[in-house]
């Protein structure tokens, strides 16, 4: 099967956690993760869709994106903007 993706995805175990436009915040693992976006699981199987806000600790970053697909509690989401903090 051919990869359609443009970047390379990097198997990760990363914890971290999504505030959705309203300002509830879900914490979730990060599985995969590329230059364009991630793959997460949720703690618990939620609804969620529209603009996010992906908080990365150990990487020390904020990612701006958008969810592009889920299945239960398993999200894509596509990064719009990658903020590193200090």
């Amino acid at each position: 099967m051919k990869e359609r993706r443009r970047s390379v995805r990097e198997r990760t175990s990363l914890r971290g956690g999504i505030y959705l436009a309203n300002g509830k915040y879900l914490p979730c693992a990060i599985r995969d993760i590329s230059y364009e976006g991630a793959r997460i699981n949720l703690d618990s199987p939620v609804e969620i869709f529209g603009d996010i806000t992906l908080c990365i600790p150990t990487k020390k970053q904020i990612v701006y994106g958008s969810v592009r697909w889920r299945h239960g509690s398993r999200a894509g989401i596509v990064f719009s903007k990658i903020i590193r903090q200090r």
